[in-house]
């Protein structure tokens, strides 16, 4: 079994439902949360092709407003 169907069956044991995509890069798992400050963020597990990889990607996380304070908060 592949590393990206082990985690689907972790998923289902533990209840939790993110959305599943595949495509000729690999198998992607999405799915979105609401932060207590009101705020909602998207959360993407990559699995490479080769499923020896994956990346984690966390979106919406911050905004900033100053341009010119980017640089610092990074």
């Amino acid at each position: 079994m592949i590393n990206s169907e082990l985690f689907q069956i972790m998923l289902e044991q533990k209840n939790l439902r993110m959305e599943k995509t595949k495509d000729e890069h690999g198998t992607f798992f999405r799915t979105q949360q609401a932060l207590k400050t009101g705020g909602t963020v998207v959360i993407v597990i990559s699995f490479h092709k080769s499923e020896k990889l994956i990346d984690l990607n966390i979106y919406n996380i911050a905004t900033m407003e100053d341009n010119s304070k980017n640089e610092r908060a990074l």
